[in-house]
């Protein structure tokens, strides 16, 4: 993966709200066909690695550095990918940058009755 200026400068390309429906600016990381992604030269395993698995104290993983530079950028308040949970992938995770919301005037809403979860960041 990028880091250090290139890596900024990757991040600071995506376009915001791509997805003209949603209220929140993301930016969809497809590891082969996707700008961002491969702009970062993420692979499907970087993306498909549970950071949780590592004993604490190890090293942040790729995509962990990747949220935190998102983060203190400032220019991103969401990521889209996809969820490796159940193989094939068959669905999407949102990785929220809580303290980007407020900056870029952003806010993200929960409420799914199936689970009674109904929630509101900021």
């Amino acid at each position: 993966m990028l880091a250090g200026a290139q890596l900024d400068a990757a991040i600071r390309s995506v376009l915001s709200r791509p997805f003209r429906q949603a209220f929140f600016r993301a930016s969809r990381l497809r590891h082969a066909g996707d700008p961002l992604g491969g702009a970062l030269q993420l692979t499907p395993n970087d993306l498909a690695f549970n950071f949780r698995s590592l004993p604490p104290g190890s090293p942040p993983t790729d995509t962990q550095l990747l949220g935190e530079r998102c983060s203190a950028l400032s220019c991103i308040d969401g990521l889209l990918f996809p969820s490796f949970a159940l193989q094939p992938p068959t669905g999407t995770n949102i990785a929220v940058i809580e303290a980007t919301l407020p900056i870029l005037g952003s806010s993200i809403f929960v409420d799914d009755p199936g689970s009674n979860l109904r929630d509101r960041l900021p």
